[in-house]
């Protein structure tokens, strides 16, 4: 392996809403944003096309999403994955429940996830990776829909989300520290089964464990630590805590993280250790 140490950093919810929208391109050009991955059945898609057509360099993936938001299919067509309002169900502990009562009719996921991809492909925007909301594309039952949909479109790579174990920060929570061992199990059998549909991902991984507080200091931490190999950040940078808390019902430090992503502090940490900045464009 090169001794290069090469970091994408992927700013996930792209067109959730304008002031996502607004922070991940402005962190890009002015800080150290590299990817995204864009909601296709995000409020704000619209807007979240218009800016990415203007944004060539910034590379483009998929945030495959079952819970949280509206359908891009109607909803009478796959009932199994929405609730009363016609919504998707509106948590993925919801969906996982459902998953494991076999609730979940697998052919509406293909119906709805091919949906989000053709949606995407339509609007002339080229997809660089895979990823997903909440991570649900990790599910067992999930894999083979996802393999055979990216096989069909393409799409060479996807996100395998399991922080790597060389980078240790003091333990979350209870709840987050189980979390991520749930994780870990289901990421190291979803990277062997999507190698088998020729899906390539990065070295490692780092964001889940400070996901939603990615702040500076996290960054001060992780930097030395950081591998020769292409590691993959999750990032979640947004422009006002109080109204996307209001949105999205999530308690991220958005406006910290756009703030650390865009500080030249940190790009100054990052060419002291000579690491080079890429998107999934830029690696075999």
């Amino acid at each position: 392996m090169s001794s290069a140490i090469k970091l994408i950093v992927n700013a996930d919810d792209f067109a959730i809403d304008p002031a996502v929208n607004r922070a991940i391109i402005a962190a890009h050009e002015n800080g150290i944003i590299t990817s995204t991955t864009i909601l296709a059945n995000g409020s704000a898609f619209d807007d979240a096309v218009d800016l990415l057509q203007r944004t060539p360099d910034l590379g483009v993936g998929l945030h495959l999403c079952l819970v949280d938001q509206k359908p891009v299919s109607e909803a009478e067509t796959v009932k199994s994955l929405v609730g009363k309002q016609g919504r998707l169900h509106q948590s993925h502990i919801n969906f996982i429940q459902r998953y494991a009562f076999g609730q979940i009719v697998f052919a509406e996921v293909y119906a709805e996830l091919e949906a989000q991809i053709r949606k995407v492909v339509d609007s002339g925007l080229e997809l660089t990776h895979l990823d997903s909301h909440q991570h649900l594309h990790l599910l067992p039952r999930i894999v083979p829909i996802v393999g055979e949909l990216a096989k069909k479109y393409s799409i060479t790579k996807i996100r395998i989300p399991h922080d790597d174990p060389a980078i240790k920060l003091p333990a979350g929570s209870v709840i987050r520290r189980l979390q991520s061992t749930a994780l870990k199990s289901l990421a190291k059998r979803a990277k062997s089964s999507y190698a088998k549909y020729g899906l390539k991902t990065t070295d490692r991984f780092f964001g889940f464990a400070v996901g939603g507080c990615f702040g500076l200091d996290v960054w001060k931490k992780v930097i030395p630590k950081f591998s020769p190999g292409v590691t993959e950040i999750m990032v979640h940078p947004g422009e006002n805590n109080v109204s996307l808390k209001n949105v999205t019902g999530w308690n991220y430090s958005w406006e910290e993280e756009f703030s650390a992503l865009s500080a030249p502090e940190l790009k100054s940490m990052l060419a002291d250790r000579s690491i080079s900045l890429i998107n999934y464009r830029d690696f075999n």
